[in-house]
């Protein structure tokens, strides 16, 4: 029993009871348009046609082809691009992208019209600037004491978090809590979104064969990774996404354990530098970043970095891709080997929340859509997002002690009974016999003299009540 402890003290169980969906939180989602620039900022298109007359951008125009860079995929093809130069990747996104209204053009929640500006927030990615709903306030995520102002300065904010991993819900929160929370399973408490492009935007160059968007769906406090955790969405097309949520509950006696032993974090024990949560996805994305400043002396514009941190240019994008693949080839291979990797140590929260996602596409007809869409015209290419729950209630997993303290007595005082017939009543008899009973056995000469004593005490009594007149006498 104790080797079966020492080797794996945590088990994960189901839990006593289902729980009403309305208990966690809605999920994060995160869209990302393919398309990179407004036409009217910048031509990628044209750029290339003069780069291929061997004729020379203005220098505007090449610091723009340089961002794009950064979230296309045609670095390869431009031979201009193997030239180390200052770049101002920020601004220049900032100033190609489409703004909030340009691409969310209309929002439902709760099966009522909201104004998309209220429910969505703009974000720095990996994937550039990006639109994500129900995600927590950009200062309750970052430390703005250290992270770079490129991270908080978007003017839509959210409202203060009523929610954490470990408590779920403040008590006394209502139904506006913030992270939304659903009321039931369907679309009757989810979220609807419809995502517009430009047909004239569209660049092959940047987005290959495909149109439409990215999106990722993760927890509220978490970061997005859109690179390797998303899904697609094709313009003129309609996506549902089924939710399940897989939520996992800490014992409050974990505590009593080391994070070593019990493999995993509270969300307050281990200190990142970038972020005031601590999960597995931010602290492997400030990983990522204190590895790659290591190895390239930049990070990538996305990466959380402090102000001074140099930024990486065009010409040390193979390096700051490669350091991915690099830092988990080391981590893969300590573990095959059955060694400690402790460049990271991004053990799982001991409390998390994650969404399983069931997909399914279908045409948007967007002519017959039951509502009026007033800003669709034959020059928008739009698509449509369904988000909602499957179920009114899931079942939640415990993270505990594999064999807590009443645990380990009971199973003791079980095996003591069954293999030396012993009981509790067995051992208070043996703490009598060797403390009690020899304090009763203490100073027996004395305790002869007083019985002694009182026998001659009790005769004289005695000779007194048989000849009362012998005193006379």
């Amino acid at each position: 029993m104790y080797r079966k402890w020492d080797a794996n003290p945590v088990t994960i169980v189901y839990g006593a009871e289902l729980e009403p969906i309305s208990t966690v939180p809605f999920p994060a989602v995160t869209i990302c348009p393919l398309v990179k620039s407004r036409i009217e900022e910048f031509n990628l298109t044209q750029a290339f046609e003069v780069i291929n007359q061997n004729a020379t951008l203005d220098e505007r125009s090449e610091s723009k082809l340089r961002t794009l860079a950064h979230v296309c995929a045609f670095k390869d093809e431009c031979h201009v691009l193997k030239i180390s130069r200052k770049e101002n990747v920020i601004l220049d996104l900032r100033a190609m992208a489409h703004s909030l209204k340009e691409v969310i053009a209309h929002c439902w929640w709760r099966s009522s019209v909201v104004p998309c500006e209220s429910l969505m927030m703009e974000r720095l990615v990996d994937d550039g600037i990006c639109y994500t709903f129900n995600s927590l306030a950009l200062d309750e995520i970052y430390r703005d004491n250290e992270i770079s102002p490129d991270f908080l300065n978007f003017t839509n904010t959210a409202p203060t978090s009523d929610w954490t991993r470990e408590y779920g819900y403040r008590p006394g929160a209502g139904l506006r809590a913030y992270p939304n929370r659903p009321l039931t399973n369907g679309i009757i408490s989810g979220v609807i979104m419809v995502a517009v492009m430009r047909s004239v935007d569209h660049e092959p160059l940047c987005s290959g064969t495909y149109t439409g968007f990215k999106f990722a769906v993760h927890a509220p406090d978490e970061v997005a990774f859109m690179d390797d955790r998303f899904y697609r969405l094709d313009t003129l097309n309609a996506v549902i996404l089924d939710l399940t949520p897989n939520v996992i509950k800490a014992s409050g006696t974990l505590r009593n354990l080391s994070p070593l032993k019990r493999n995993c974090y509270f969300s307050d024990e281990k200190y990142l530098r970038f972020f005031k949560i601590y999960n597995q996805v931010n602290c492997v994305s400030e990983c990522i970043s204190n590895y790659t400043l290591a190895s390239c002396g930049c990070v990538k514009f996305s990466m959380p970095r402090s102000t001074d941190t140099k930024i990486c240019d065009v010409a040390k994008i193979d390096c700051y891709r490669s350091s991915f693949l690099t830092l988990y080839e080391k981590m893969v291979n300590a573990y095959i080997a059955g060694e400690s990797f402790n460049s990271c140590n991004c053990l799982p929260s001991c409390s998390s929340v994650d969404y399983e996602v069931g997909i399914s596409h279908d045409n948007f007809n967007f002519h017959e859509f039951p509502m009026k869409l007033d800003f669709i015209n034959d020059k928008i290419d739009p698509s449509l997002v369904f988000v909602a729950f499957g179920d009114r209630h899931y079942t939640y997993m415990v993270r505990r002690e594999l064999i807590g303290i009443n645990r380990a007595v009971a199973e003791l005082g079980g095996l003591f009974a069954l293999l030396m017939g012993s009981s509790m009543l067995s051992l208070a008899e043996i703490v009598y016999f060797c403390c009690i009973r020899q304090l009763r056995r203490e100073q027996p000469k004395k305790n002869k003299q007083i019985r002694a004593k009182r026998a001659h005490s009790r005769r004289h009594r005695v000779h007194l009540r048989v000849d009362p007149w012998a005193n006379h006498q």
